[in-house]
């Protein structure tokens, strides 16, 4: 846009006149200025000033170009920024998703894990169980030692020897009994009193 005085509106065209670009946004010409006792003659304030020319400041020459080009630039900014926040969005749902997921997953095996110690303790409460009850059964059937704890080793031998020779006495009178029934019995009969008097 062609700059104007804000308060003659004198335009910027007019070779005969200079522009001033005032800190409190308003345009004067010098003659206003001066006039007004450099101060600025559309609302009498006293600020900084510009001149309006090609070479004045990049901010202030923003203010006369045609607006449309950078609001289409600007408008590019802004969607690739929203895009931008959408793919991180994106993200950090994911994030959370999995997040969720995997906490889940933890209780779950928690769960499992109390399941199973609670089995182990079990499994060891009945082992330590087993074997107090087998101590006892053991020494329920063990061989009892109280009719020979009190023997010595010749008593033992000595008894031992008795036994065996009655064993074979007996086994020797079967052997030698006859078949007859008169014979027979008065043999047997006078076997069994020497058997009896030993």
């Amino acid at each position: 846009m062609d700059p104007f005085c804000n308060t003659c509106f004198t335009n910027i065209n007019d070779a005969s006149c200079d522009l001033y670009c005032t800190q409190c946004h308003h345009v004067v010409c010098k003659n206003c200025i001066l006039r007004n006792n450099e101060r600025c003659s559309a609302c009498n304030g006293k600020c900084r000033m510009v001149k309006i020319t090609k070479d004045m400041p990049e901010n202030v020459q923003r203010y006369f170009r045609d607006p449309v080009p950078e609001l289409e630039t600007l408008q590019n900014v802004v969607s690739f920024q929203e895009q931008q926040r959408n793919i991180a969005i994106g993200h950090h749902k994911q994030l959370l998703e999995d997040y969720h997921k995997l906490t889940a997953e933890v209780r779950e095996q928690k769960k499992e894990y109390d399941r199973l110690r609670k089995v182990v303790l079990e499994i060891k409460r009945q082992k330590k169980g087993g074997r107090g009850n087998h101590g006892s059964s053991s020494s329920e059937f063990s061989t009892p030692k109280s009719s020979i704890s009190g023997m010595t080793s010749s008593q033992f031998t000595d008894n031992s020897n008795n036994i065996a020779k009655k064993v074979a006495m007996d086994e020797s009178f079967w052997r030698s009994t006859p078949s007859s029934t008169s014979s027979g019995g008065k043999a047997l009969s006078q076997k069994m009193s020497r058997l009896n008097l030993q």
